[in-house]
C-alpha cells in the first residue's frame, strides 16, 4: 500500500469514527422523544427555568438551577421562551449551574426560557475539515505522522538558541530546562508528561515568551476556555510586551488578564494584527484559542494568520480524532503538554472499544518515545500527598514524582477552642490524608444529601478555623452530587462558598484543603458504577488537587484500593 493510500486510509478511518460518534449522540436524543420532562431533565436532555443572568454583545450566560446536559461547546440547542418563542442557539460553554449561549438577536431578561437537546452539531465542522485533508495539502504531513506513515522529524529548518540569560529560564529545574531545549529545537512533535503541580504551564510561558521574543507566532489551544485562560495568564506574567489575545466568549473571559485582548470573532483580531506594525516587526502575537475555534477560525475559514508552533494544553483530554486536524493550522511544531495518568477524554460508551478511543497524548508517546520529555518534581503537594500520588498511580508505570523543597513541609494549621475530635481529626496537620466512613439512614446513590449535611459541616468548621474558601475544594464524580453539596452549604453560609464540582471540571486547579465526596451507599449502584467510581485516572485528578489536605468522605462500603501513607 502507497503512502498515499494509507493517508487516505488514516483519514477515512478517522471519519468513519466521527460520523459514527455523531450518530450514537442523535440516536440517544432521537430515543427521548416520548419521556417527560422530568425524564428529559434526569436524561441530561432538557434544563428548565432558564433565565439571563448578564449578556454581552451577542453571548448570554444562562442561569439555572439543575443541569444535567452534556452538550460541548459548538453544539446547537433550542431556546424555548415563557411566552412560546423557539430559536436555535449555539452553545460556548456548559457548566452544572450555568450556560454561555451566542445568539444575533435579543433575549428577553423578564422571560423564563427551557433549553432542550436535539440537535448534535460541534462535531460537523471537524469533521468537514478533515474531509479536505489530502496528499500535498495542509494537515497531510500531520496526518501521516498519527498514522505512523512518516517519522517526525527531531529538528526543523530552524532552530532557537537557548536563553539562557533570560530569568524566567534560569528559575526552570533541570528536567524543565532540557525540555525546553529540545523544543527550541523546532521537532515536528512533542509531548511533555506532566504529573500533578510539575510546573507544566511553566515551562509552557517561558517557550511562548521565547518563541514570541525570536518573531515566531504562538498559538496555545485547549479544550476548554479555562485552560486557555490559564496558559494566557501564565504567559502574561513571563512575558510582559507580548501582544497576546485570545479569540472566543468574552463572557468565557473574565479570569483573563486585563491586558489581554478578547476578540470574540477571529477577523476583529485580524483587522487589529495589521494595524499594528511597529509589534510584528519587534515580537511576534501569542494567540490562545479553544479547539473548535482554531477549527473553524484557522481551519475552514482559512484565514492569513499562520502560526509557527501551536502548543496544545491539557492535551490528555483531547481524543485523537477531535486533534486529528491540528496540522492544517500551519505550524511547523506542535507540542502537547499532557499526562495520559489523569482525566481522559470522554468517549460514547458504543465506542469505548474503538481503537480509535484513544487521547492525542497517549496515541503520539505510543508511536514516538523519544519525543517527550518528562517532569517529576512537584512544586504543588506535601510529601505524603505526592507518595501517595506516585506510589499509587505512576510507580506501577515505572515512573515517581517527588516533592520539591519548596512543598514537602507543606500542612494545614488550624486553631479553635471547643472543636469536635471526629472534626479535629480530620483537619489537623497529624496526617495529610484522612479517610472517614459516614453512616447514613437510607441508601443513596449519585446524590447522598446526608454525605452533602457532613461535608458543609467541615467546610463550616474549616472555614471557623481561619481557612479561606480559595483554599477549600470539594470534589465528587457526581453532578447530583455537587447540586446536593452546594444547597446544603448554601443553606448554612451566607457567603464564602468553596469551590464545588466534578473531578472533570478541576483538573489544573489547586488549593490547600481537598475534601472528596463519593456519594454511594447502596451495593447494586456501588457494584454498576464501581469501575468509573475507582478509576486510576480520577483518583489521581481527586486526591493531587491538594497542596496540605485531603479528605476523603465516603461509606464504608466503598473499597478505593489505594495505598495511604
Amino acid at each position: 500500500m502507497t503512502k498515499y493510500s494509507k493517508l487516505e486510509e488514516m483519514r477515512d478511518h478517522l471519519l468513519t469514527y466521527l460520523k459514527e460518534q455523531k450518530q450514537f449522540l442523535q440516536e440517544d436524543i432521537d430515543a427521548s422523544s416520548q419521556l417527560t420532562d422530568d425524564e428529559k431533565i434526569d436524561n441530561g436532555l432538557l434544563i428548565v427555568d432558564a433565565t439571563v443572568l448578564r449578556h454581552e454583545d451577542n453571548e448570554y450566560l444562562l442561569g439555572f438551577k439543575v443541569n444535567y446536559t452534556k452538550v460541548r461547546p459548538g453544539d446547537e440547542v433550542t431556546l424555548e421562551s415563557s411566552d412560546g418563542q423557539k430559536l436555535i442557539v449555539s452553545v460556548i460553554e456548559n457548566e452544572l449551574e450555568s450556560m454561555t449561549i451566542q445568539y444575533d438577536g435579543v433575549l428577553s431578561l423578564s422571560l423564563s426560557y427551557r433549553i432542550s437537546v436535539n440537535n448534535i452539531v460541534m462535531l460537523d465542522p471537524l469533521i468537514n475539515l478533515l474531509e479536505g485533508i489530502a496528499s500535498g495539502l495542509p494537515g497531510a504531513y500531520f496526518l501521516k505522522l498519527l498514522a505512523n506513515i512518516e517519522e517526525p522529524d527531531e529538528e526543523g529548518f530552524t532552530t532557537l538558541d537557548v536563553p539562557t540569560s533570560d530569568s524566567c529560564y534560569a528559575r526552570l529545574n533541570h528536567e524543565q530546562q532540557e525540555i525546553c531545549k529540545a523544543v527550541l529545537q523546532c521537532p515536528s512533535v512533542y509531548c511533555v508528561q506532566g504529573p500533578p503541580g510539575t510546573g507544566k504551564t511553566d515551562v509552557l510561558g517561558v517557550l511562548a515568551r521565547t518563541f514570541a521574543k525570536r518573531r515566531k507566532n504562538v498559538v496555545v489551544i485547549a479544550k476548554t476556555h479555562h485552560a486557555v485562560n490559564n496558559a494566557l495568564n501564565k504567559i502574561r506574567k513571563m512575558c510582559a510586551n507580548a501582544p497576546i489575545s485570545k479569540i472566543g466568549s468574552k463572557l468565557k473571559s473574565d479570569n483573563v488578564d486585563k491586558s489581554i485582548c478578547i476578540y470574540e470573532k477571529y477577523f476583529k483580531y485580524q483587522a487589529a494584527y495589521k494595524k499594528r506594525p511597529a509589534y510584528r516587526g519587534r515580537i511576534a502575537d501569542v494567540v490562545g484559542m479553544t479547539l473548535q475555534s482554531a477549527i473553524i477560525n484557522l481551519g475552514l475559514l482559512h484565514t492569513s494568520f499562520r502560526p509557527s508552533i501551536i502548543f496544545v494544553d491539557e492535551a490528555s483530554q483531547l481524543t485523537l480524532a477531535e486533534a486529528s486536524v491540528l496540522g492544517v493550522f500551519g505550524a511547523s511544531t506542535i507540542v502537547f503538554f499532557g499526562d495520559d495518568k489523569q482525566m481522559p477524554p470522554i468517549f460514547h460508551e458504543k465506542q469505548q472499544s474503538d481503537e480509535l478511543s484513544v487521547s492525542i497524548f497517549s496515541h503520539i508517546i505510543h508511536l514516538y518515545p523519544s519525543f517527550e520529555g518528562k517532569l517529576r518534581v512537584t512544586y504543588r503537594m506535601n510529601e505524603d500527598i505526592t507518595q501517595c500520588v506516585s506510589s499509587n498511580f505512576y510507580e506501577p508505570f515505572g515512573e515517581k514524582i517527588i516533592a520539591s523543597d519548596f512543598s514537602k513541609n507543606r500542612s494545614l494549621q488550624i486553631q479553635g477552642p471547643n472543636l469536635d475530635q471526629r472534626i479535629k481529626k480530620l483537619l489537623s496537620s497529624g496526617s495529610s490524608i484522612e479517610t472517614i466512613d459516614v453512616s447514613t439512614t437510607h441508601t443513596w446513590e449519585d446524590s447522598n444529601p446526608e454525605e452533602a449535611d457532613f461535608i458543609a459541616n467541615l467546610v463550616e468548621h474549616a472555614l471557623s478555623l481561619g481557612i479561606d474558601a480559595k483554599d477549600i475544594a470539594v470534589v465528587t464524580p457526581f453532578r447530583r452530587q455537587v447540586l446536593a453539596i452546594r444547597t446544603s452549604l448554601r443553606s448554612k453560609l451566607n457567603s464564602d462558598i468553596p469551590l464545588v464540582d466534578t473531578v472533570e471540571r478541576l483538573q489544573g486547579q489547586d488549593v490547600d484543603l481537598v475534601i472528596l465526596s463519593f456519594s454511594v451507599t447502596d451495593h447494586e449502584f456501588y457494584r454498576q458504577t464501581m469501575d468509573f467510581l475507582l478509576n486510576r485516572n480520577r483518583l489521581n485528578v481527586m486526591i493531587s488537587r491538594a497542596k496540605k489536605k485531603v479528605v476523603i468522605v465516603k461509606s464504608e462500603i466503598i473499597q478505593l484500593g489505594v495505598a495511604i501513607p
